[in-house]
């Protein structure tokens, strides 16, 4: 099996576990895989990444002078690929050129020192444009996977990295077209984000709350804000209450949103948690509520690995349909809400509360609810009807795990990607 070289930009970052479930997918499979970064943050690793981070190279510890001993290899390469080193290096606009080779050429020392014999980068960034010059120098195979903001927020050199890498992996189908049309020749697979079943496991004795979670950085596309004023749509003796998990660069206008709205006795936020919480903590929740939503730009989360931990936590799910969450998830798996609409999102929460028992409507509460939520409102009469909504929530948990475990596990992950990087092809059905 190949010994891989993973290229990241820092090391660790709490948000970032969806790399280091993938690099020990790929060791279960066979593989060696070599930690590179090229920063160390602050942070503690998360728990079962000990061995990751002991082993993760920082490649500021590769001096100038190491790279003597690449001179032959250089030379007797540089005609067969390492003129596409250069060529590349001065091609790109978003490192300086003579930066990127030197950089280029530290990484290439430590693969060749290694004996890795294949690089591959996270994010589309300077970590895949660092990975393409050193493997044009070595001439080795180069790849990488982008993760959304670097291909919809703030994309560098996109094109030219799909036409210089030998493939990439794109983590939803949207992604993968995207690519191709971009550059229309380029290969790409798509290999969504696996979730570790061993670490995220149901805990169905936990004493449920009649409380909901929002899992997640309270940022723009996670729909935090939609949440709030959804809530504010509906009368105080129906509104749940939810418990805000997470941290990030709305929280303070979340915050005095919840305050300006008057929803401060639903919702409360519990700062930054650690996936170690996660584990520990999810099961006690009635349900996760997750919407999602397109903002300025077509920016979306393009893999929420949140929906998928959800799936296989056994928790009843909210979220919405923007297209990438479309993917993996259905209404045979959750409540689904159409994305960036507080009013649809209040219809489908009061749907999740009338399944979880949590309240009672009839039709002459619809009907007063009709001049607030709409007259889509009476679509609950279904539901109402039904003689044990409880059997809705267990129908969609059931499928949702089974989902997950079929296509969305680490191990299927693993074994996937395996086969790319063993044979630069993958069967139809990946």
């Amino acid at each position: 099996m190949k010994k891989i070289a993973y290229v990241i930009p820092v090391f660790p970052i709490a948000s970032e576990t969806f790399i280091t479930t993938e690099m020990k997918a790929l060791m279960h499979c066979g593989h060696e895989v070599e930690g590179i970064c090229f920063e160390r943050s602050h942070e503690d690793c998360q728990v079962g990444d000990e061995a990751i981070n002991d082993a993760m190279v920082d490649l500021r510890c590769v001096k100038p002078w190491m790279l003597m001993s690449l001179i032959t290899k250089l030379f007797i390469n540089f005609y067969g690929s390492g003129w596409q080193a250069v060529q590349f290096a001065f091609t790109q606009q978003g490192i300086r050129p003579r930066s990127l080779i030197l950089q280029g050429l530290k990484l290439a020392y430590w693969v060749n020192k290694s004996g890795c014999e294949h690089i591959h980068a996270h994010f589309a960034l300077c970590s895949t444009a660092t990975a393409i010059v050193a493997a044009r120098f070595l001439g080795l195979r180069v790849s990488f996977t982008s993760h959304g903001s670097d291909v919809y927020k703030s994309p560098s050199d996109l094109a030219l990295k799909l036409q210089y890498a030998d493939f990439s992996i794109a983590v939803c189908k949207r992604m993968q077209i995207d690519f191709n049309n971009f550059t229309p020749a380029a290969r790409v697979f798509t290999v969504p984000c696996g979730i570790d079943m061993s670490f995220f496991r149901a805990n169905e004795s936990a004493l449920k709350l009649q409380k909901l979670l929002y899992l997640g950085r309270i940022s723009e596309t996670k729909g935090i804000l939609h949440l709030i004023q959804a809530l504010a749509k509906l009368p105080p003796s129906l509104r749940p209450l939810i418990d805000i998990a997470g941290d990030g660069p709305m929280k303070l206008e979340s915050e005095q949103m919840v305050r300006d709205f008057g929803v401060s006795e639903s919702v409360n936020f519990l700062g930054a948690v650690s996936r170690v919480w996660v584990q520990q903590n999810s099961s006690q929740y009635a349900a996760m509520v997750l919407p999602f939503c397109k903002v300025e730009g077509g920016i979306m989360d393009t893999g929420p690995l949140v929906i998928k931990e959800a799936l296989a936590l056994k928790l009843p799910l909210l979220t919405t349909d923007i297209m990438a969450t479309g993917e993996f998830v259905n209404s045979d798996c959750a409540f689904i809400s159409n994305s960036s609409d507080p009013e649809d999102l209040a219809r489908t929460l009061l749907k999740l509360l009338v399944a979880l028992d949590f309240i009672e409507l009839d039709t002459m509460s619809l009907a007063q609810l009709e001049a607030v939520l709409g007259p889509r409102i009476h679509e609950l009469q279904e539901l109402l009807k039904h003689p044990k909504p409880s059997e809705i929530i267990e129908s969609k948990l059931e499928q949702g795990y089974r989902k997950v475990m079929s296509e969305f596990s680490a191990k299927q992950q693993g074994i996937r990607l395996s086969t790319i990087f063993q044979n630069c092809q993958v069967l139809e059905d990946v």
